[in-house]
């Protein structure tokens, strides 16, 4: 662990002089003296982190005041996060931050967040305090007022919003950097009238979905006062006409990162055209499937700035060495008729700064499958700089997926995907026994698991250092059983168990775990569950009281669970967060 100096330091007489950090503060703050013994001092810092929140000194003379002020946990939280942020997972000292993290947050992040609005569904703290908010369902009138009274969110998605005009009275609209509405927007008068707003004066990312993301998306951008401020942008179903008028007008030259979405066919690749015709200005793209021939990839060398792509692989092998050198971010989806080989891979030589990978495998619809691709990953994992990688294979490979058990790399995938019906016996047991995924921190696995390979997984090392593990896969009680058994499976935070085959039983062993409290997210849809099946988990003292959880689809014979079956408190604290 790295340590922290003290904030404060010892006179002889037995009193303490405060932090150089605590005077930085005054100073910069314009304080020509230390507050008095006993002066309430919480409000001040936050409101200053709320309105710098990019300083991390501030952030650290907060910490020291905690401290100072019987709050060592909160002030080693801010601490260890910033540190966890400043070094990246690649650090030798990452791993060990990151326990520390998840043991704080399991023991104290109800009280840090305070009591969550109904329509907050997911949180994440970055730096000490909450970054990024999901909220669903979200109505005007309902209050945002405490956690932005304590926290920057700055990122926020929206899910089910009944129209964007109402984000208007949103209380953290002011805050927001990045916005994204995640469904099917087609109020463009609407989201016109949004980009007026006066509140928006930090938004400099914007994501939506939807018929309102597209031609007249370009055309409110021309008219709103905010379209300068915006460095990152998501267009969907757009004309290649209105893309080159986008790419052509001066008052939206500064944005440079650019996802594209919802084309196909030639008015993509029109699309594409356009985009590389402006190759220079990029520093990060997001596109959909390319199209194959030599001349398109060769254009990519002229994106200098370019430092973060994604897109969808064409139907036939691509040379990747044309992908720029700068390249620190790089995700390719690899679709039923894509073709992605092991010599693809070792192209990938040429990227010397590359930091993230992620690939989805499509594997089991090709005709003729490369035989040399988990050589060619193998490649590719060797260079990493650490546990960066993110693979998903749908499906089945010519090599027995039980080699990547054997790579030199393996502890540099944190998240892996596997199609459970497409591992042999060897491969499945291959992966589960390896206890060399270190870096693992993600594991989703959809398909028929049955109940010898769900034991097997459940119990295994390659859980050690996962906190988010997806089961969409028919567990049954039995793989609940050596769950809760397990020595290994002490750090998850996201647990789904989706499938047919669990009932009370394994409902009352999860409501006896003692790590329970640490999940902030519990899956147990599409089982043999009703009410008196699910009680035992309401009256859990693990269970945490700002979980999320998840019970769409359950039934017992004709008795279907309904939320009349949830205890009227239980829905009452979670609001939206209660999936049933």
């Amino acid at each position: 662990m790295i340590c922290h100096t003290s904030p404060e330091r010892e006179r002889r007489d037995g009193s303490t002089v405060p932090s150089l950090a605590l005077r930085a503060w005054c100073q910069t703050n314009g304080r020509d003296r230390l507050p008095e013994v006993g002066l309430p001092m919480r409000k001040p810092f936050p409101q200053t982190i709320l309105e710098s929140p990019d300083d991390d000194r501030l952030r650290l003379v907060y910490a020291d005041w905690l401290e100072e002020h019987g709050e060592p946990k909160r002030a080693e939280f801010i601490r260890v996060q910033i540190d966890l942020e400043r070094l990246g997972p690649s650090h030798s000292s990452s791993a060990e931050l990151e326990d520390r993290q998840d043991e704080l947050l399991a023991e104290y992040e109800a009280d840090w967040l305070g009591p969550p609005p109904p329509s907050l569904v997911e949180w994440t703290f970055r730096r000490g305090f909450v970054e990024e908010i999901v909220v669903n369902g979200w109505l005007p009138g309902e209050h945002y007022h405490d956690l932005y009274a304590k926290h920057p969110a700055r990122n926020a998605e929206f899910r089910s919003l009944w129209g964007v005009q109402g984000l208007a009275h949103f209380q953290g609209l002011g805050y927001l950097r990045k916005l994204y509405v995640n469904g099917s927007i087609h109020d463009v008068a609407g989201v016109a009238r949004l980009l007026t707003e006066r509140k928006l004066t930090h938004l400099s990312s914007l994501w939506l979905s939807g018929a309102a993301a597209g031609d007249g998306l370009v055309a409110a951008l021309l008219r709103s006062p905010r379209a300068q401020q915006l460095h990152e942008i998501l267009l969907s179903d757009i004309s290649p006409d209105v893309l080159q008028q986008f790419c052509r007008e001066r008052a939206l030259s500064q944005i440079t990162s650019l996802g594209l979405d919802d084309l196909e066919g030639k008015k993509a690749n029109a699309c594409l055209d356009v985009v590389l015709e402006h190759a220079p200005r990029w520093t990060a793209l997001d596109l959909p499937r390319l199209p194959s021939g030599k001349k398109t990839w060769a254009r990519f060398r002229e994106c200098a700035s370019l430092q973060k792509l994604a897109f969808w692989l064409p139907q036939k092998p691509v040379d990747l060495s044309f992908l720029p050198p700068q390249l620190t971010h790089l995700t390719m989806h690899e679709g039923c008729r894509s073709t992605l080989t092991g010599a693809m891979l070792t192209r990938l030589e040429c990227l010397p700064n590359l930091r993230y990978l992620e690939v989805l495998f499509a594997g089991p619809q090709k005709r003729n499958p490369d035989r040399t691709l988990l050589n060619g990953l193998e490649e590719v994992l060797d260079r990493l700089p650490g546990p960066v990688a993110h693979l998903s294979f749908w499906g089945g490979v010519a090599q027995p997926i039980a080699t990547l058990a054997k790579m030199r790399g393996v502890g540099k995938i944190r998240g892996l995907a596997l199609d459970s019906q497409r591992l042999s016996e060897a491969d499945f047991r291959a992966i589960a026994e390896c206890d060399r995924f270190t870096g693992l921190r993600r594991l989703l696995i959809v398909g028929q698991l049955g109940a010898g390979r769900a034991k097997l997984l459940l119990a295994s090392p390659l859980l050690s250092g996962v906190r988010d593990l997806e089961l969409y896969a028919e567990t049954d009680n039995e793989g609940v059983f050596a769950l809760v058994r397990s020595p290994y499976a002490k750090r998850l935070r996201h647990l789904d168990l989706v499938g047919r085959k669990l009932d009370g039983q394994a409902v009352a062993a999860l409501a006896e775990w003692p790590h329970l409290k640490r999940l902030r997210e519990i899956g147990l849809g599409c089982n043999r569950l009703d009410g008196p099946a699910i009680q035992p988990l309401f009256r859990s003292p693990h269970l945490s009281p700002i979980v999320k959880l998840y019970l769409c689809d359950n039934r017992v014979g004709r008795r279907e669970l309904t939320e009349t079956d949830i205890p009227a408190e239980w829905r009452e604290r979670m609001g939206h967060r209660l999936l049933i």
